[in-house]
Order: C-alpha cells, then structure tokens, then sequence
C-alpha cells in the first residue's frame, strides 16, 4: 500500500495566508497552481510537489483547504453531490464551498437555492464552464443581472461543441430566457434548430409563443370562431385556446410537430410533451394521468359529449377542438411505460414509438391546419 502523501510544509503556510483573505479558489491542475480570488484581485501559489505525483499531491492540497475552509480534513463530501445538486444547501456555507478547489462543490453552490449574484460571480469565477453557467442561468435573479449576459454569451459560443440533445435543448432554454435577447442570436439559434431539432426544444420551453416569424400575421388573424369557442368552454380556458388557434399557435404546434416527428432521444420527446402540455393545462379534461392512446380518446369523447361539442361548433371547429384535448391528456405518462422497458434512440426508437406518437403528431398537425386557415 502506498504511503499517505503530505502537502510540504511552505505549502501549507502558503495556502493558509491564500485562503485567510480570499474570497474564492480555483486549482490550475495543469500548471500546479492554486488560484485565490480577493476583491476581484488573483493571488496565487506555486505547489511544489517534490516526488509526488500530481494527482496524488492536488488531492493531499485539497485536503488543507478543506480542513481550513468547512473544517473537514477528509475533502469535499463528494457522496453529496445528488443532494447539493437538488439545491438543499445551506446558504450561510455557500462561499466556504467555493474555497475548496473542488469543481464539484462550485456546482453544489450553483445549483442552491440561496445563491445572490456576488456569490454567483464568485462560482463562476471558480469553475467557469458550460455546467456552472447553465446551473447559474436556472436562477431568475442571475439571467437578470449583468452576468447573466455573460455566461449566455459563454454558453452560444460553446454550444456548437454540444453533443447531447438534452444539454442543447436547455442551454438554449435558457439562453433566450436571459436579459433582452438580441434578435440576431435568436434568429441564428432559430436557423440553427432547422438542422437540429433538439436547438427547437429549447424555444418551445421559453418562449412558445413567441417563434420568430410568428408574429407577422397576427393582425389577420380570424375572429369568427370565438364565439362558438365561447359556448364551448369557460371564460376561464378561452385565452388558452384562442391563443393555440393563432398564428403563434400555428407556429408552435407545427414546431411541436417537427420535434415529435424526428426526436433524437427519449429526453426530447419528454420535454416536448411537457412544453405541450403546460400550454394546454387549462383546458385539460378532467380525470387521471393517461397512460395509453385508448384512454385519451376515451375521456376526448367523453368531454366533447359533456359539453355538447357537436351542436356549438361547425365540423371544422370541433375537430380542431377535439385535436386540443387530445393534447392537453398526451402527458408524459404516455410514454413513460415504452420508455421503462426501451432504452433505444434515434431511429429505432422513432419507430418503435409510432404507435404512441403517431396519434399525437396527427392531432398537432389537425390543430396545426385550423389554426393556419385562421390566419387567412
């Protein structure tokens, strides 16, 4: 068994006076340095190894800052990681975690629930990667302050890097979620999603009705139907509907569409119908989850019987309304029980899926019509 490597005694002198005024640390693993943050000023040490090898050393040094900074001489509790990551931390040891050297204890610190700006400036200064943006970017307080312009900026220049669907379809969520989000970016993120579907996701996420290009035929956009609309459902769900039978509506539906038909992994299809199904939440019928294609056109009759469908709207109208339940029940139970026994992707799974999604994609698409012939 190899022996227990200790830090050199100058080291830890050197640490410690590092850790007494600094705000935050970061490790240069590569260079053996460790970098302190004070007022926007760096300092840093020199390590000085001797025999011992990096790897080796860098954990023995971890070791010193965390005796010194949480009073653990054991190092970050790493078996911790779920839990912080959940956000249950306490905000009072935030800024001691961040004296760690550790990246998985910034993370902990970006994901809390009481994080403020100056503490999130710190985190990112610590571990500025594409993780702790978006962790940092989930917090309203952050996308309204200036760093929140910052780590977007950071994340679009990094995103073509990006391989997993479910990573791209959030970083862009929350890249559009953040500040005024100049036009520019949003119609090349736009373009971009044209060749890659989950880029989509993210813009149904946050901002569903405000696609580019949806807006411009608002202003004909036909009035005819509300007051069928009106005999149909209550005052409370008519906003919704109205608004899902717009030109936005179109364009949401029929983005909708597009992911549905070519979704690159399950994540995609699950955030889409999540995304769908909060758009649709006010008129959803009554009645448990549905796990199945039967069920949903089950309580869709029902529904449309209770409410007298058939004698207060014309045939186009009740399809189209109709279209709308069936959405609004097509939740990620649906799914939930293919994908517990599959763990396929791409193509094989859009197939073996088709039985499920096939009845979805030709709702969107009937809701999808009305609403463009809606538009004129």
């Amino acid at each position: 068994m190899s022996s227990r490597v200790e830090v050199a005694g100058e080291d830890v002198l050197r640490l410690h006076v590092l850790l007494s005024g600094c705000d935050a640390i970061r490790i240069d693993e590569s260079r053996m340095i460790v970098l302190g943050l004070a007022k926007d000023r760096e300092h840093s040490v020199m390590l000085n190894p001797g025999a011992a090898t990096g790897e080796r050393y860098l954990r023995a040094v971890r070791e010193v800052l965390s005796s010194h900074a949480i009073r653990s001489p054991g190092g970050y509790p790493v078996f911790l990681k779920r839990w912080t990551r959940m956000g249950q931390l306490d905000s009072d040891r935030l800024q001691d975690l961040l004296k760690l050297g550790e990246p998985e204890a910034v993370i902990a610190v970006a994901s809390s629930k009481g994080l403020t700006p100056r503490i999130a400036r710190l985190a990112w200064w610590a571990h500025p990667v594409a993780e702790t943006a978006r962790f940092l970017l989930e917090h309203d307080s952050i996308r309204s302050d200036g760093l929140g312009a910052e780590l977007a900026d950071f994340l679009v220049e990094y995103l073509p890097f990006e391989t997993e669907p479910a990573v791209i379809s959030s970083t862009v969520r929350l890249v559009l979620a953040t500040g005024e989000t100049k036009v520019e970016r949003v119609q090349s993120l736009w373009q971009r999603g044209q060749r890659k579907t989950s880029v989509l996701v993210g813009f149904v996420q946050s901002r569903p009705f405000d696609l580019p290009d949806s807006g411009a035929a608002t202003a004909s956009h036909d009035t005819t139907h509300v007051e069928p609309l009106a005999r149909v459902f209550a005052p409370s769900e008519l906003a919704a509907v109205t608004r899902l039978l717009s030109p936005a509506g179109y364009r949401f539906l029929t983005t909708c569409n597009r992911i549905l038909d070519r979704p690159a992994d399950q994540d995609m299809v699950v955030e889409c119908l999540e995304a769908l199904s909060r758009q649709l939440t006010q008129i959803r019928p009554d009645g448990p989850p549905c796990d199945d294609i039967g069920q949903i056109e089950e309580r869709v009759a029902a529904t449309a019987h209770s409410r007298l469908l058939d004698e207060q709207a014309d045939e186009a109208l009740g399809r189209a309304i109709r279209a709308l339940w069936f959405l609004s029940l097509a939740e990620e139970p649906l799914v939930r029980g293919f994908f517990a026994r599959s763990s396929t992707v791409g193509s094989l799974m859009r197939r073996q899926l088709a039985p499920i999604l096939g009845p979805v994609i030709d709702r969107l698409r009937v809701a999808a019509e009305f609403a463009r012939q809606e538009a004129g």
